[in-house]
């Protein structure tokens, strides 16, 4: 197992004087790194390797609405690409590696029209510009329903990221991505709160492999992941919660979605089939992802985020093979 992400979360001042920006940015980030160099220290004392360090604000709209309108929604979108760079060299001078801006959150618009279709086709280029940038748009949720025109405009937004197929990878179209859930894994990442705080990102597949490998029969199976999945939910949560209070930054949770590697030893479809499938897409599968999903612990505190089964075709080695 390794922390695929420490994602931290923060209110950034967009379409302020640069200088203002610039200056938020070297103050937060200055605390922020030595969060992350004290969690990655902490995490290495139990042996695990934490991959990446990230960032991500609040959604972009509507928490600008008060200052991008139809008269200066041309200027204000230059300015934005200006800052996107200033956040991102300041990022790159702090050792954090990605950066998260989730577009708006669509579902929860009450109008949508030529100025939000003006904002979001502004995105690709933004992504296509930085390497690090990630962004997402959330579309629709099960209480608000669907925003058919975001819809319709995050295709278009694939369409031109596709002249680079792996930019659609720092893109997505999010549904009942709420803010109480409090995503660590990008590109569906935002922030939702006053005050900064963080999240862990997990890659085990290969753990829940290992603990498939060993047991016997699907009722000790879901014992013995959920036993898992408790151990590493108390060391974690150990851990990030005394740095939460020494930095003074609120710890949110672990998304618990086993997310894969590229590798047949950490791939998600491996640990399907290591129940007893012949191969990942077979007849009755699906009772063995329930088997999985269903193991990770529920009701607890520090449980956020999707924690759920988490199969992306281009990540997951056994995946992709069977669907070649």
């Amino acid at each position: 197992m390794k922390i695929r992400a420490i994602t931290i979360g923060d209110n950034i001042p967009f379409l302020s004087s640069n200088e203002n920006l610039s200056t938020f940015m070297e103050e937060k980030l200055s605390k922020f790194q030595k969060l992350n160099e004290d969690l990655i220290k902490e995490f290495k004392n139990v042996g695990l390797e934490v991959q990446t360090t990230r960032l991500c604000s609040q959604p972009l709209y509507p928490n600008t609405e008060e200052k991008i309108n139809e008269n200066n929604v041309k200027e204000n979108l230059e300015r934005l690409d200006n800052q996107f760079e200033i956040i991102i060299k300041s990022l790159e001078t702090y050792n954090i590696d990605y950066f998260a801006c989730c577009s708006m959150l669509a579902d929860r618009l009450k109008n949508f029209g030529n100025l939000e279709d003006e904002i979001l086709d502004k995105y690709p280029q933004y992504l296509l510009e930085y390497d690090s940038l990630f962004s997402s748009l959330n579309v629709a949720s099960t209480n608000r329903g669907v925003n058919l025109s975001a819809l319709k405009a995050s295709t278009r937004i694939i369409k031109n990221l596709s002249v680079d197929p792996f930019k659609n990878l720092n893109f997505c179209v999010s549904f009942n991505v709420n803010p109480d859930l409090n995503v660590p894994f990008f590109p569906a990442s935002y922030h939702h709160s006053r005050k900064p705080g963080f999240g862990l990102a997990l890659e085990m597949a290969d753990d829940v492999i290992e603990v498939i490998k060993k047991s016997k029969g699907i009722n000790d199976i879901k014992k013995n992941l959920n036993n898992k999945f408790m151990e590493i939910y108390t060391t974690l949560t150990k851990i990030s919660e005394e740095m939460a209070s020494m930095h003074e930054v609120e710890f949110k949770g672990i998304d618990f979605s086993p997310a894969p590697f590229p590798k047949l030893e950490s791939s998600i479809g491996n640990a399907v089939e290591q129940i007893g499938f012949d191969y990942f897409g077979a007849h009755g599968c699906s009772f063995g992802v329930a088997l999985i999903k269903n193991a990770i612990p529920k009701n607890l505190d520090k449980i956020i985020g999707f924690s759920g089964f988490m199969q992306p075709v281009l990540e997951d080695f056994t995946i992709a093979k069977s669907l070649s």
